[in-house]
Parts: C-alpha cells; structure tokens; sequence
C-alpha cells in the first residue's frame, strides 16, 4: 500500500513543523499537525510518540491569566495568532479545550493497541 510507504517521511515532515514553529502563535497549527498525525496513526497502525507536543501546549495552558474572558475561539481554520491574541483567557481555553480532546483520543488509541 502507497500510504505505509509514505508514513514515515510523513511523520518526519510533521514533527519539523512542530519543532521549527515552538511559539505559542503557532499552537493551533501545532494541534491541527497532531490531529493529522493521530488520523495517520489509526491508519497504518504504528505508534507515534505525541506526548511530549501535548504536554507542552498544555504548559502553556497551565499559566494563570487573569485577562478577562472574550468570546470563545474556533481554532478549527486559524494556523496561527497574533502576539496579542496568544495572551488572551479565551485562546488558551480554546487551545486547553483541544489539546485534552486530542490527548484523550492519543490515549484511546493507545489502550486499543495493548
């Protein structure tokens, strides 16, 4: 199958995009890569190592921010943010909100490989 051929360089692809843009502007981007990776995972049946690109975004929601709440954001069609929007309560929720959404689907596929 031409898919299995090509997963790894995949990979190697989408994990470089992740490392080269490690600012929090580029979160979303970050997010949309692993959900590709996760849907490439549960394609070819191989295991790749997420956690540690969760973990960090979770840090990042981790941080108190005491700016008020806006109206909530779709990280759906954003790639990337403004400095200033990064700082916002409603960005990390958002970013909170998906990154345990795909840790719980990394995790679910996990326990079905065991």
């Amino acid at each position: 199958m031409p898919v299995y051929s090509l997963s790894f360089p995949l990979i190697q692809v989408m994990m470089g995009v992740i490392k080269v843009h490690s600012s929090p502007c580029f979160y979303p981007l970050h997010l949309h890569t692993i959900r590709l990776m996760l849907h490439l995972a549960a394609a070819t049946n191989k295991h790749i190592p997420l956690v540690h690109s969760l973990m960090g975004t979770l840090e990042f929601c981790a941080t108190i921010n005491k700016a008020p709440a806006t109206k909530p954001v779709d990280l759906t069609c954003v790639l990337r943010v403004t400095k200033g929007y990064k700082k916002t309560k409603a960005f990390q929720d958002g970013v909170f909100d998906l990154t345990y959404e795909l840790l719980l689907n990394y995790i679910s596929q996990l326990s079905q490989s065991i």
